[in-house]
Parts: C-alpha cells; sequence; structure tokens
C-alpha cells in the first residue's frame, strides 16, 4: 500500500516536470522573451520650484530625451507605448554652475523591464537670479509740427529694476521708451511700456521689469528768431564816436508759450560798458531773457563787435562869389561890397567819413528871402551831407547891398518870363 503511494506522488511529480517543460517550450515557442528600442522619450523635470525657490534658474537644456530598450514577452512588448516609459531629472538641491545631473527610467508595466537607456545623465546649466538698475532711454519718433520745439524729457521713473537669470540681465544694453511726437503742438505726457534689449537691439526675454511702464512728459515749445539789441552804456573818450555796435549772431531762436512768444519782439544784451574804447573792441555779453522763455540753444555764445573811430575836422576855403543865393527878390541887384572876402568852414566828423570830403562836398549859402533893397549884414551858411558837423563859418555875417535893377533890366526880364 506504501509503494503504491509513493509510486503515485512520482507520477504526480514528472506530470508537473512535463508541465513546466512543455509550458517553457510553447511560451519561448509562441511568446518569447523579446526587446524593443522606443526613442525620444521626453526626460520630466522634476522639482523645478525649489530651484525657483532658491532663487536660481535653469538655463538649459529646455528638453532632454533618451533612447529606451525594453525587454519581455512579445506580448507585453507589443503593448507598451511611449506612454508606459517614465523618464525624469530630479532638480531638487541644484547649484549654479553645470551639473551633472542622472536621468531614472521606470515602466509603468509591472512585466516590462528596462533593459538599457542612453543618456544615462544630462549636463544641466544653472544660473542665478539677479536684478540691476537701469535708466531708461527715451526713442522720438517723428517731428513735431513746424515751428514748434521740443524740450528736456522727463521720465518718472527714469531708473527701472530689470530681473532675471544673470546671463539674460547682463546682456541688457539699454531700456528703451518709445513716443511718437509727429506733428505735435503741445506738452506730451503719456504712460508708455519699455523694451529691454541687447547690444544687437534685440529685445531679452525671460527677464522681468519693475515697474512694466513709465510716464514720460516732454514739453513742446512754440519758437521764433528775434534780433538782439545790444545796450552800450557811457561814452568814449574825447575825441573818439561808437560808429557801430553789432552782435553775432545777430538774431536768436527762442521758444516758450504762444502768449509768451509773441510778446517778445527783440532780446536785450545786459548793459555793455564803452567808456573807455579808444578802437574796436569785440567783448562777450549776456542776455536778459524775459521770464517764461527760453533760448533753443542754451549753450549760445554772443559777442558784440564794437566799432570806434576818431573824430578829425577839416577847413576848406572859398570866396564869397563862391556862396549860392537863395530866394532873391528878381528886382533887386546883390553888390557885395567886399568881394574878395574870403570865407572858412570847418567841418567835423569820423575819419573814415571825413577821409571822402572834398570840397566840392561843402556848399556855402545865404538866405535872401523878404530881405528888401538897402544894405544887410547876411548870415553865412553851408550844407553838407548827413552826419558830419559844420564847426564854425568864417566870417560868420557879410555885408550885402541890394539894389533896385535899372527899369529896363527888369522890363527885359519880364519879356523873357
Amino acid at each position: 500500500m506504501a509503494k503504491d503511494k509513493k509510486g503515485s506522488i512520482t507520477i504526480k511529480v514528472l506530470a508537473v516536470l512535463i508541465a513546466i517543460i512543455l509550458w517553457f517550450y510553447v511560451m519561448s515557442d509562441i511568446n518569447p522573451v523579446i526587446s524593443r528600442e522606443f526613442n525620444n522619450i521626453k526626460v520630466e523635470f522634476k522639482h523645478t520650484e525649489a530651484v525657483q525657490e532658491s532663487n536660481l534658474y535653469v538655463k538649459g537644456p529646455k528638453q532632454v530625451e533618451v533612447s529606451v530598450e525594453v525587454m519581455g514577452r512579445r506580448e507585453d512588448i507589443l503593448k507598451i507605448t511611449q506612454e508606459d516609459i517614465n523618464s525624469y531629472v530630479d532638480l531638487r538641491g541644484m547649484t549654479e554652475g553645470n551639473i551633472r545631473v542622472p536621468i531614472n527610467v521606470n515602466s509603468s508595466i509591472d512585466k516590462i523591464e528596462i533593459k538599457n537607456y542612453k543618456p544615462k545623465e544630462s549636463i544641466f546649466t544653472i544660473e542665478s537670479i539677479i536684478s540691476t538698475e537701469k535708466q531708461v532711454e527715451l526713442d522720438r519718433v517723428g517731428t513735431v509740427a513746424n515751428g514748434y520745439e521740443m524740450g528736456t524729457e522727463q521720465l518718472k521713473p527714469n531708473l527701472v529694476i530689470i530681473r532675471g537669470p544673470k546671463s539674460f540681465v547682463n546682456s541688457v544694453d539699454k531700456v528703451v521708451a518709445t513716443v511718437d511726437v509727429t506733428n505735435v503742438r503741445e506738452t506730451i505726457n503719456v504712460n508708455v511700456p519699455y523694451k529691454v534689449l541687447d547690444d544687437r537691439g534685440i529685445e531679452v526675454g525671460v527677464v522681468t521689469k519693475e515697474p512694466e511702464s513709465i510716464e514720460v512728459t516732454i514739453p513742446v515749445y512754440r519758437v521764433k528768431n528775434v534780433d538782439i539789441t545790444p545796450q552800450p552804456v557811457g561814452q568814449p573818450l574825447e575825441g573818439y564816436m561808437i560808429t557801430s555796435i553789432r552782435t553775432r549772431p545777430q538774431s536768436i531762436k527762442i521758444k516758450g508759450s504762444i502768449a509768451d512768444i509773441n510778446a517778445v519782439r527783440t532780446i536785450r544784451t545786459t548793459p555793455i560798458d564803452v567808456s573807455s574804447f579808444t578802437e574796436n573792441n569785440t567783448v562777450a555779453a549776456d542776455l536778459i531773457i524775459p521770464e517764461g522763455i527760453l533760448l533753443s540753444n542754451p549753450n549760445q555764445t554772443l559777442e558784440v563787435y564794437i566799432e570806434v573811430e576818431p573824430i578829425v575836422e577839416k577847413t576848406f576855403e572859398y570866396t564869397i562869389k563862391d556862396a549860392t543865393i537863395i530866394d532873391k527878390n528878381e528886382d533887386l541887384q546883390l553888390n557885395y561890397p567886399e568881394s574878395s572876402s574870403k570865407v572858412t568852414i570847418t567841418i567835423r566828423g569820423i575819419e573814415s567819413v571825413m577821409d571822402e570830403i572834398t570840397r566840392r562836398d561843402i556848399t556855402p549859402y545865404m538866405d535872401l528871402k523878404d530881405l528888401e533893397e538897402g544894405e544887410h549884414d547876411l548870415e553865412i551858411k553851408a550844407l553838407i551831407e548827413e552826419g558830419v558837423e559844420i564847426v564854425s563859418i568864417s566870417p560868420e555875417t557879410i555885408k550885402i547891398v541890394l539894389s533896385q535893377l535899372p527899369e529896363e533890366e527888369i522890363e527885359n526880364l519880364e519879356e523873357d518870363n
């Protein structure tokens, strides 16, 4: 009985072994173990918030992919997709620099084994987050209306804070706000955004700006050119005369409100003392700027050119018969008791004019208007061009005699008329 029982167990064991062998045979032939490769599986970046909390920034890479070889039974392998393979890097504990971070790969399918994958790690560039202050530059687009001019702009704030990864912040070359001023006739007051640019004029990304926009005020003025009026004070030394005072430039451009500009006809210089001048001089002077008025060019220099000439005298001699007779009664004849008397005329003026004066430029004359027959002491006068002064005429008077013309001469005159 015991022998039969023992034999029965042996048979059962053999049966199990044969079944296992048959199962392996069937599995290896019908559902064998195979491997399969999946490419371009994206690697998940885990715990990026920990990097940000550490005031760091992952500059690169932006994306990592791996190739994974999996192994398992054909039936399971054929069912698997890329979504069943998990790949990730853990970015906790990162520090600034180029950091080698291991790549982890697993499968969500228990029957699948990860045979191999590559790459096993990736180099991450980690940068610190920094901030800097930058001054805002204004870019004016277009041209204001004709007859107007812009003043100096005011930016509020004129300094802004740029924050971001170190390499991005360090690449910032300038911060620019743009305002269109085309045909503007009044002061501009606008709130505008601004751009953060690198040295190629390309906008820098990733960084943040504080504030996002700024207030821009640009004064716009009416402009016009006005003459400059010099203000000499005092007199040159005796024997000299100021002949010309000119400013260089002779006019200047001013700006202001329309009302203020319209009220200005000329701009005066500060007083210029000429009391000691005996020759031509060029002196610097300032302008007296009315309230509400500005110079278009505040750096404009002003010179005043002062011409000084000596005053000289000349004397010319004439005979009494050289004098022109004016308004004589035609019925009277003129006699000079002293017909050979000389007349001396002295004139005075600036040297450049006096050099051109000759004897012919002076006209001595006597005015006989309303004089009747008889003897008269008549004043001798002279005509001379403007700017020349008659100092003296000697003698001042001369004796003349007016007598009635003979009757026959009067008749001849009447016939001629």
